[in-house]
C-alpha cells in the first residue's frame, strides 16, 4: 500500500483557486455544490446590502430582499433566479466607484464568480434531468454531522420554502427585478447628497436630503443654477451653492447687493442675517484684507479683477452661497473648475432635523432660477 505524502494529498493552491472560480459541474453532486455557494454568495450580497440600508441607503432595501430570494431560488437550481442574481450584480459593478479599495473588488470578484457558478450549475442540471426532478435533485440528504444548528437550518431553508415561495416567487422576483433595475438606471442619472452645512438657507437646510442630476446629463450651466461641486480646496468634500458669473461675467458686489455685468440683480432668494457691512464680504472685490483666504481667492483676486469687477475666465464658474452673510463661498476660495462640478441639485427628497423628520419638507422640487436685473 502506498503512503500518500502531504504533497500529493494536499491541494495545489492554484488548484483550489481554479476550483472556486471556476469548477467542474459534470454531475448532481457538483452542480448542488456550486448552487450552494452561489446561495451563500446571494446572502452574503444581501447582507452587505443590509448594512448599507442601515447607514441610510434606503433603497437598497430592495436588493436586500431580492438577493434573499436569489439565494433561495438558485439552491435550487432555478435558471431565472440564478440569471437574475448574477446579471444585476454585474450591472451593479457600475456603480463603483473607481477609488473603491483593492479588498473590496476582490470580495465582488469572488461574489460575482460564484454567482455565475450558480448560473452554469443550473443550466446543467436543467440539460440533463427532466423539469420534474429537478426539486428533488436540488435537495438530497446530507449529513449533518459535525455542522452547527445554523448551517444545518441554512442548508434545509430553501427546501422547506421552495414549495410555498414557488408559486408567487417569480411574479415577486421580476417586480423586484423591475425596481431593482429602475433604481440602478435612476442612479446612473442622479446622486443623492445631505446639506451639512447652513449656506445655502433658506433655499436647502442642514439635514435635507436631495438628488441632483449628474454633470453628464444636466446640460448647459446658467447663472442661477445650483451646482453640486467638489470643493476646490479639498477635493474630497463635497458642496452647494448657487452660480452667479459664468465665463466672462464680470461680478461686483456693493453694500451687500451683488451686481452682474454692471447691473444690479434681483436675488429673491438670498438671505442676510447680519446687520452690519463687512469691509470684504459685502463689498467685494474688496482691498480690505480678508480674515481667511485660500490660495485660489488670492490667485483670483490677483490675476482676475478687472476694474473693480473680478472677471471670470473661460472653464470656471464663480459661486455664492444663497444664506449670503455666512458662506464660505468663491469670495474666499476662487472660482469652481468645470471639472469639480459633479450635478445640479433637482429635489428634495425629505429632511430631519437633527434626526426629527421635517413635516412638509417631502418631494420639494428645486426648480432652475435665471438670474435676472430690474
Amino acid at each position: 500500500m502506498q503512503t500518500l505524502g502531504l504533497s500529493d494529498s494536499t491541494p495545489k493552491t492554484s488548484s483550489r483557486i481554479k476550483e472556486l472560480f471556476w469548477p467542474k459541474i459534470d454531475d448532481d453532486v457538483a452542480a448542488v455544490t456550486a448552487a450552494r455557494n452561489a446561495m451563500y454568495a446571494s446572502f452574503a450580497v444581501a447582507a452587505g446590502t443590509a448594512i448599507a440600508a442601515v447607514a441610510g441607503a434606503y433603497l437598497d432595501w430592495i436588493d436586500v430582499v431580492m438577493y434573499v430570494m436569489v439565494g433561495i431560488g438558485v439552491r435550487q437550481l432555478s435558471r431565472t433566479a440564478a440569471l437574475v442574481g448574477f446579471i444585476l450584480y454585474g450591472f451593479s459593478w457600475l456603480l463603483v466607484p473607481a477609488s473603491m479599495l483593492t479588498g473590496a473588488v476582490v470580495i465582488r470578484l469572488i461574489l460575482t464568480a460564484l454567482l455565475l457558478n450558480g448560473v452554469r450549475a443550473a443550466i446543467y442540471a436543467h440539460s440533463a434531468h427532466k423539469e420534474d426532478a429537478i426539486e428533488e435533485i436540488a435537495n438530497p440528504a446530507f449529513e449533518t454531522t459535525g455542522l452547527s444548528a445554523g448551517s444545518v437550518a441554512t442548508e434545509r431553508l430553501p427546501g422547506r420554502l421552495w414549495p410555498i415561495l414557488k408559486g408567487p416567487f417569480f411574479v415577486g422576483l421580476y417586480l423586484l427585478v423591475f425596481l431593482n433595475l429602475f433604481v440602478l438606471s435612476l442612479a446612473t442619472i442622479v446622486q443623492q447628497w445631505v446639506l451639512p452645512t447652513g449656506s445655502m438657507e433658506k433655499t436647502l437646510l442642514v439635514g435635507d436630503h436631495f438628488v441632483s442630476l449628474r454633470r453628464i446629463w444636466m446640460g448647459g450651466i446658467q447663472r442661477g443654477d445650483l451646482l453640486v461641486f467638489r470643493f476646490p480646496p479639498d477635493l474630497n468634500q463635497i458642496t452647494t451653492k448657487r452660480v452667479v458669473g459664468v465665463p466672462g461675467d464680470r461680478i461686483k458686489i456693493v453694500d451687500k447687493e451683488l451686481f452682474l455685468n454692471g447691473a444690479k440683480v434681483i436675488e429673491p432668494y438670498v438671505e442676510h442675517l447680519t446687520d452690519y457691512v463687512d469691509s470684504y464680504r459685502d463689498d467685494f472685490p474688496s482691498q480690505e484684507p480678508a480674515p481667511q483666504l485660500y490660495p485660489g481667492a488670492t490667485i483670483m483676486l490677483r490675476s482676475a479683477v478687472r476694474n473693480g469687477e473680478v472677471v471670470v475666465p473661460m472653464g470656471d464658474y464663480f459661486v455664492l452661497g444663497d444664506n449670503r452673510d455666512q458662506s464660505l463661498d468663491s469670495r474666499y476660495w476662487g472660482f469652481v473648475p468645470i471639472q469639480n462640478v459633479l450635478g445640479r441639485p433637482m429635489l428634495i427628497m425629505y429632511s430631519y432635523d437633527q434626526n426629527v423628520r421635517r413635516q412638509g419638507r417631502v418631494m420639494l422640487w428645486l426648480p432652475r432660477i435665471a438670474l435676472g436685473t430690474p
